[in-house]
């Protein structure tokens, strides 16, 4: 994993808390441990430390959280609700209860923990004392809400919420992102809605907008549907709504009754496959491989009946690929758009590598230690892509799009025939584009770092203000003048 790429960009971050203790080694405060994102690197890392002490300060840093647009943010909590505390409770091991006398002193206010610390130590009983903390990374809050306003998930008049981050004072009110089921409870991490609150306290009214418009969409369909339950468009509707915000049940429950009342709309079955698909996607169980096969089965059977049906037939060939099925994949599909593999980093996949793929759409995939060596992909478009440790080895692409480029790292371009090729905006590090043909290629406001050009052809390539990060690590060719090429360095 590699960290010197940190100042490109600003679409992640994230932020851990760790607190060090005389008592033990190391323990982590309120971790939480479903937050780490498949992203292996950052483009920008916001570190926050936080010092306190029961003698001298020992105490570190730091983690981060993947910043999420406002839909993303919606889509990656099962229950939000604004709420106003009446009761917390804190837990150690998810079972001991801690007594009144250091809920009395972990409550109460001002904020200083040094000074809880010291208190709990001059006031409890020892043994007492250093099982608290021993156990201190297990601290967990259990939180009882009246709920004020629903946004989405089942609605309750007051709701019990296990908490992994912050401190909560009773007659506070919050906005909370949580996520689990109502039969096994619900907790929030601390990464769950931490976009939301950052752009809250920078004054970004668009996170707060996009929850209220949920919330009216939300409940303009389900009034609409009370009116006319069997109504086939609305249950289409509410059904893609819900999809689309990962409200996977609600999604499911509506296309089932699409199914039940209208049996030859293909919209039922397609809406139910691409539930399947959509969780997941979502989910990193051992039911994930079934969820998938489930999904394919669904895509045939649609396929059966309306065989021309495009966005299915592309959903099927990429349920094949999660499932690692290459070989049943059809040698002319040519629609890759959407794949993500980008955690899967142990060993080359060379089903691409040495195929006609030309005009092949890769938008938006992220694709790691994939092998397009020798492959016709001339005028394929990869324009938001991730490509990670990719190999295009001796490849042609001329005309191909790599437009705003997501990530291009570790990638190897050595020989490849690139005329034309349009890398506008794209983000490219640690590439190599060695004895590449990148005549007439298109490299304006690119970002380029630690990548070798030196021996790439270059006649009539644009770089208007491509931007290249550590200068001394990219190589050019000899002669080669950036400053009249319009390359500018990163500041």
């Amino acid at each position: 994993m590699k960290y010197t790429r940190l100042a490109l960009s600003i679409n992640t971050w994230r932020i851990h808390l760790i607190l060090r203790f005389p008592i033990v080694s190391t323990t982590n405060l309120l971790q939480d441990k479903n937050s780490y994102s498949v992203r292996q690197r950052f483009p920008l890392c916001l570190v926050l430390g936080v010092l306190f002490m029961l003698g001298k300060p020992t105490v570190g840093l730091a983690t981060m959280c993947a910043a999420l647009t406002p839909d993303e943010t919606i889509q990656s909590s099962n229950l939000i609700f604004k709420g106003k505390v009446i009761d917390v409770k804190l837990l150690i091991d998810g079972k001991i209860i801690i007594n009144d006398e250091i809920e009395k002193i972990w409550f109460r206010r001002p904020f200083s923990l040094e000074d809880k610390a010291l208190e709990l130590k001059a006031h409890l009983r020892p043994q007492f004392n250093n099982y608290f903390w021993e156990h201190f990374n297990d601290l967990r809050y259990l939180t009882k809400y009246a709920i004020l306003t629903s946004y989405k998930g089942p609605a309750f008049a007051t709701i019990e919420v296990k908490s992994f981050k912050g401190l909560h004072y009773v007659g506070e009110e919050e906005t909370v992102f949580a996520v689990g089921k109502l039969k096994e409870g619900y907790s929030s991490y601390q990464c769950n809605g931490f976009s939301y609150w950052w752009a809250s306290d920078k004054g970004d009214p668009s996170y707060q907008a996009a929850l209220d418009g949920y919330r009216i969409k939300r409940e303009q369909l389900t009034t609409a549907l009370q009116s006319s339950p069997h109504n086939a468009a609305l249950l289409k509707a509410q059904g893609k709504f819900y999809l689309q915000y990962h409200d996977f049940d609600s999604a499911e429950w509506a296309y089932w009754e699409l199914r039940l009342h209208y049996p030859e709309d293909v919209a039922g079955l397609v809406g139910l496959a691409n539930v399947k698909f959509d969780r997941a996607q979502h989910k990193s169980n051992i039911n994930q491989k079934a969820l998938y096969e489930q999904a394919l089965a669904g895509y045939e059977a649609i396929l059966k009946i309306d065989p021309n049906n495009r966005a299915v037939r592309h959903s099927k060939i990429l349920a094949l690929l999660y499932l690692g099925r290459w070989s049943e994949v059809d040698k002319n599909a040519r629609d890759f758009s959407g794949y993500l593999n980008e955690e899967n980093h142990e060993k080359s996949i060379d089903f691409f590598a040495g195929k006609n793929l030309a005009g092949a759409n890769f938008r938006n995939a992220k694709l790691s230690n994939f092998n397009f060596s020798k492959a016709d992909l001339h005028d394929a478009d990869f324009s938001g892509a991730s490509l990670i440790n990719c190999d295009f080895t001796g490849a042609t692409l001329d005309n191909a799009k790599f437009h705003n480029l997501h990530e291009s790292y570790k990638t190897k371009f050595i020989g490849a025939k690139l005329q034309h090729a349009d890398f506008k905006e794209a983000k490219i590090e640690e590439v190599d584009f060695s004895k590449a043909d990148l005549r007439d290629a298109d490299f304006s406001k690119a970002t380029l770092e630690a990548s070798q050009l030196a021996k790439a052809k270059l006649n009539n390539a644009k770089f208007r203000n491509a931007k290249v990060c550590g200068t001394d690590a990219t190589t050019w060719p000899t002669g080669f003048d950036l400053h009249r090429a319009g390359v500018k360095t990163c500041k």
